[in-house]
């Protein structure tokens, strides 16, 4: 059988590749190195790569390749890239003829393995500062061994705490509301009992200090190498607070309906089925809209006629993705109110589960968003009319941030005859390197450039002569923002 050409290799390999030869000229790019530099392999060759790539020069990269032509043995290199702010791996292999380099983009790679020892890095500290008090029995009852949770929870030393019992008379147990507690019902029982784990036993004890702590217990039997119980293990809760809160909770449920019929927004529920169906919407439905709350809850598909008839079929496909993959993304449009005005909406919220992960209700709220969108409209205009200024004046334009550019017109791009694939790529040093050699004297003008980089303050006014005779007036000044400079036209 005969082999496959090497280019269709080449091309069909996942690496991007070069080939560069004794004088560091490209002979060979593949399409994949073609797309990570943004040029046409066909045009690379023959061309020095840094001519074509002067800031790699002094880069890991660079030193990698010098090192691999003048030792001749293989390199391999995984490095961040600066001016493309990417991770890249590279096996670099020399020959007579000069180098093969095969290269990947990995920063994917590099940032899942940052995340990954980041997380690894949360997971030791929730460790060390769990809240959970951990504590072991023995089979007779004995408490053998307690963390520092369980110190804070008992208020007590670990000595104190293995000095007792689970039933130590000490802990003065009852139940939450102050009345006896069960012996038989006590984790260690009823773990010994039935050899199962328990789980939210709740019960009460005295702390030292004389406060009654309520607490929630799960426990599981451990097992001697026999099989036979051998005690247990219980991950005990200071569940005081919650509890306390439950009842505020209670207490505030009255104030907080009070709150949602007073605020300046549509508070909803709504039911994941279909037609879309509010089975709750706050009384601010009919100040916004026109409609009472027993209107729009009459009819159980009310929503879905006031959507405006432009934002209907986008709208509903997003109802649609939610209440299938239970995720809820803010939306934006129009609801068309009893006046026939359309108020713009901005639409927010959470879905809510049960007990077994089924998907249940929407919980959301929905604001006024009208004077906003008439706000950004006028905004898209001026920004059109001044974008037209910008195309339209005599004079070519360049606006940068630090190294990179923020914005160009057409006419700077034909008095330098950059192609606009540099110019778009927003780095400036390409965009410098493309330019410079057009320049009568590019000594004296990244002199003057790097006077303008010391003090970013500077108006700088001047002629540049070029090559072919053409003389250009430059006038550069600072661009500032928020009373700070953030870069210069």
């Amino acid at each position: 059988m005969k082999a496959p050409p090497l280019d269709n290799i080449l091309e069909s390999m996942g690496d991007a590749f070069v080939a560069l030869d004794t004088e560091w000229r490209y002979t060979y790019m593949n399409q994949k190195a073609g797309q990570i530099f943004n040029r046409r392999p066909e045009d690379m060759i023959g061309k020095h790569i840094w001519s074509e790539f002067p800031e790699g020069i002094g880069q890991p990269f660079y030193k990698a390749y010098h090192k691999a032509v003048e030792t001749q043995t293989p390199v391999y290199l995984e490095e961040y890239y600066p001016p493309y702010n990417r991770w890249f791996e590279n096996r670099i292999y020399p020959s007579a003829d000069g180098l093969a380099i095969f290269f990947q983009d990995i920063t994917d790679r590099k940032q899942a393995e940052q995340a990954l020892r980041e997380s690894e890095e949360r997971l030791a500290r929730i460790v060390e500062t769990v809240p959970d008090g951990i504590a072991i029995v023995n089979r007779e009852g004995q408490i053998t061994f307690a963390n520092a949770a369980a110190e804070r929870i008992f208020g007590l030393t670990r000595g104190g705490i293995t000095d007792r019992a689970y039933d130590d008379p000490g802990w003065r147990i009852t139940a939450l509301d102050g009345s006896p507690f069960p012996q038989e019902e006590l984790p260690f029982a009823r773990v010994r009992q039935s050899g199962q784990p328990v789980y939210g036993v709740e019960h009460a004890i005295e702390h030292p200090d004389g406060r009654r702590v309520m607490l929630s217990i799960n426990a599981a039997p451990l097992h001697e190498a026999d099989g036979e119980f051998g005690g247990m293990v219980a991950a005990i809760s200071d569940i005081t607070e919650r509890k306390q809160a439950e009842a505020a909770l209670r207490e505030a449920e009255a104030k907080y309906r009070t709150l949602v019929n007073q605020v300046p927004a549509i508070i909803y529920t709504a039911a994941l089925d279909w037609p879309y169906t509010e089975t709750y919407i706050s009384p601010q439905v009919e100040k916004m809209l026109g409609f009472s709350a027993g209107e729009w809850l009459a009819q159980p598909d009310f929503w879905t006629q006031r959507l405006h008839p432009d934002d209907r079929e986008r709208v509903l496909a997003d109802v649609n993705r939610t209440a299938h993959s239970g995720e809820f993304s803010p939306l934006e449009y129009r609801l068309l109110a009893r006046d026939g005005r359309a108020v713009w909406i901005h639409d927010e919220g959470v879905v809510v589960q049960d007990g077994s992960g089924q998907l249940q209700v929407v919980q959301g709220v929905m604001l006024d968003i009208t004077d906003r969108k008439q706000a950004e409209a006028e905004l898209e205009r001026s920004l059109s009319i001044l974008q037209a200024t910008f195309e339209s004046t005599g004079d070519g334009i360049l606006v940068v941030g630090g190294n990179q550019i923020v914005n160009f017109n057409q006419k700077f791009a034909a008095m330098w005859g950059i192609p606009l694939h540099i110019l778009e790529f927003r780095n400036s040093e390409q965009v410098m390197a493309y330019a410079l050699p057009q320049l009568r004297d590019p000594e004296e003008f990244l002199a003057r450039v790097s006077v303008l980089r010391a003090d970013p303050a500077t108006i700088f006014q001047d002629t540049i002569e070029l090559k072919d005779g053409r003389a250009v007036e430059v006038y550069s000044q600072p661009q500032v923002g928020g009373g700070e400079i953030v870069g210069r036209v």
